[in-house]
């Protein structure tokens, strides 16, 4: 299952890196079947026993010492990734949310495509670039990000990238 996982996150990766090749429905399709699989997958990897109260520290510490260039790294790739993903998507890209679905009172909110993408994108691709040195810490972090981060930005780009692919099944020749 893991190998499964690392592909598909890996052809996701390709998909957002060299979303100028395609056409937006081909996009959006290359989506929707490659999100499912992340979440799919995601479920499916082991909970390593990785974390522990002297990680908690080191882990912390690693985020000291690296953290404001790895945090500007971060935020930089993370700004270029929803930047070029808003040009390709041009205006096909806010759609509309409610946060908590059980809650009567929540109100509608906004949000946008690239913004999700590119959270996914950094979410499975920092811990595949360690993933060699560190296969516990991988899977950790992919496992909880399936079980929280990752997996909410999966569940709210999906339906407005499916709705896309209703309304324009025939430019995707269905």
């Amino acid at each position: 299952m893991e190998e499964k996982f690392i592909e598909v996150i890996k052809e996701y990766i390709d998909l957002i890196d060299n979303c100028e090749d395609r056409k937006v429905p081909e996009f959006f399709f290359q989506c929707s079947i490659l999100l499912p699989q992340i979440l799919y997958l995601g479920q499916l990897l082991p909970f390593p026993d990785w974390w522990d109260d002297e990680d908690d520290e080191d882990y912390e510490d690693e985020g000291k010492e690296v953290g404001d260039t790895s945090r500007k790294q971060k935020m930089k790739k993370w700004n270029e990734l929803e930047i070029k993903l808003e040009k390709f998507l041009g205006d096909k890209y806010q759609y509309r949310f409610i946060l908590e679905p059980f809650n009567k009172d929540d109100d509608i909110s906004t949000f946008r495509i690239p913004y999700d993408l590119a959270e996914i994108y950094l979410d499975v691709n920092e811990p595949l670039e360690h993933y060699s040195d560190d296969r516990n810490k991988s899977l950790f972090e992919w496992k909880l990000g399936v079980h929280a981060h990752t997996g909410w930005h999966i569940n709210g780009v999906l339906a407005p990238i499916y709705w896309y692919l209703m309304e324009n099944d025939e430019e995707i020749g269905w």
